[in-house]
Formats: structure tokens, sequence, C-alpha cells
């Protein structure tokens, strides 16, 4: 049995902005590049790349 949990893209932004400033110590105003696709984990299914600048969200 597989499950998909629907995350909305500004809440994926906020939850990776979270994640690289407690976890990996970036700073604010850094900057990342995120890059996802749908469906998950699927092989060439980019389909969203954004330049992220942490405390945006």
């Amino acid at each position: 049995m597989s499950f998909c949990v629907k995350v909305e893209t500004d809440e994926m932004f906020a939850i990776a902005n979270q994640w690289l400033t407690e976890e990996m110590n970036f700073l604010k105003n850094d900057k990342v590049v995120i890059v996802a696709g749908t469906p998950p984990n699927k092989e060439a299914a980019t389909n969203l790349i954004r330049v992220m600048k942490i405390g945006e969200f």
C-alpha cells in the first residue's frame, strides 16, 4: 500500500527553510537552490527549480 501526503509549495519551502537553518546552519539571506518534481520519486520528473533566500519563508 502506498500513500502520498499533499504538501503545498510554500509549505515545502518553509519546511526546507527551517531544516536548513536548524540542521545545516545556513544563515539568513544565504541563497539555496531548491529542485523538486512531481510525482515524487520518479526519475526525470523535475518541474520546479527555485533560488530561495533563507528567511524568505
